[in-house]
């Protein structure tokens, strides 16, 4: 995870200042509060934190380092609030800042997030880090041309760094520079052929290009390499819910959802492609999981709205196409289900309006409509 990396030189020598009688139980503490495992790094972090005689150079390094098991975790606020505390300790220490910038951005707090970064380049104007990841805030935030910058910055800096172009990558993809992004996905598995985000970004790009067989490679790798890649689950079933194999679709949205439960995007993936198979009361609990993830989810929107509206519960569906629409006004199947929604609860004006649009947005969007099962 960009960003989460520890700087543990200084903490190593500063922990010799413990007093003697400690000082073994304080070198084996340090080295398993910066494990990579959190059930690990927390509990001795913990202890190292209330070991008695810590300098205060030490606790910044233990909260710090706690702070990223917590991020680890995938308890962002907890990550936070030991970034706070690293800082407040040592105002010019300058790895919680990055930390606590990219926290934020995966809380999607992206201008917080960019105050902490600048924090980070007032002190380093060199560390490419927080480079990186105000690129990725600026990303969230659809800058994306400012994000190119951030990242070119990052890259020239540390031209090794495989993750970097992995980000531009993602921005080039946002821009439809699809060719720009396979090159920087090819040098980013060339530098480190492990990296299984790298992978599953290519894939993505694959499937824009209309190449499913060696996006699939790409996501089976990816999941190769990282077995609990929830988000490479979900491109595969993107792919078999293009080819109209539903039920392997829900089968890797589940898996999805199942290597990370907090997964908003799987949830919803889950719900529709168990929608589309009139499995609807599960379905309905899985968009609803969903929105209770992240309420503003426009696709989780969409989907319970197509729930609804197989269950003929039009007033629903109607709302939460609305919710959809008020993110993206032309999204072409919130504007046909709310249009069949309206005609079904006797809007036949409400009902025409929305049909047009949907018509104008996408011309096959009735053959889609059927094609996902759904019967006027």
């Amino acid at each position: 995870m960009t960003g989460k990396i520890l700087a543990s030189a200084l903490f190593a020598a500063a922990l010799a200042f413990v007093q003697p009688a400690a000082a073994q139980d304080a070198e084996a503490l340090k080295l398993a509060c910066k494990n990579d495992d959190p059930a690990v790094a927390i509990p001795a972090c913990d202890k190292l934190i209330g070991l008695p005689g810590l300098r205060r150079e030490d606790l910044v390094w233990a909260y710090n380092s706690r702070g990223v098991g917590y991020d680890y975790k995938g308890d962002k606020q907890r990550a936070i609030q030991d970034y706070d505390k690293a800082t407040e300790l040592d105002a010019n220490f300058i790895w919680p800042y990055n930390n606590r910038g990219a926290a934020l951005n995966d809380l999607g707090r992206y201008d917080d997030a960019i105050v902490q970064l600048e924090k980070a380049l007032k002190l380093d104007a060199k560390f490419a880090l927080a480079y990186d990841n105000r690129g990725n805030s600026f990303h969230g935030k659809k800058q994306f041309e400012r994000a190119l910058k951030d990242f070119d910055q990052a890259i020239a800096l540390t031209p090794e760094d495989a993750a970097i172009y992995s980000h531009r990558a993602n921005t080039y993809i946002a821009l439809n520079q699809l060719d720009r992004a396979l090159e920087d996905l090819n040098r980013a598995i060339k530098l480190d052929p492990k990296f299984a985000e790298a992978w599953n970004n290519r894939g993505v790009v694959y499937e824009r290009q209309g190449k499913a067989g060696p996006a699939l490679a790409d996501y089976d790798q990816a999941i190769k390499l990282q077995p609990r890649y929830a988000q490479a689950y979900a491109n595969r079933a993107v792919i078999f819910s293009q080819r109209k194999q539903y039920a392997r679709a829900a089968q890797e949205a589940g898996m999805a959802v199942t290597a990370d439960e907090r997964f908003a995007d799987g949830w919803n993936s889950l719900c529709w492609n168990r929608a589309i198979l009139e499995e609807l009361d599960g379905a309905l609990g899985d968009c609803n999981k969903a929105l209770s993830l992240a309420p503003s989810h426009v696709e989780a929107l969409d989907s319970r709205g197509f729930v609804y509206l197989k269950q003929r519960k039009y007033a629903q569906a109607i709302a939460d196409y609305t919710a959809a629409l008020k993110i993206d006004a032309n999204k072409a199947s919130s504007l046909y289900g709310r249009a069949m929604a309206r005609m079904k609860s006797g809007d036949a004006t409400g009902g025409a309006a929305d049909l047009e649009a949907a018509r104008k947005a996408d011309p096959t969007i009735a053959a889609q409509f059927a094609e996902w099962r759904y019967k006027l």
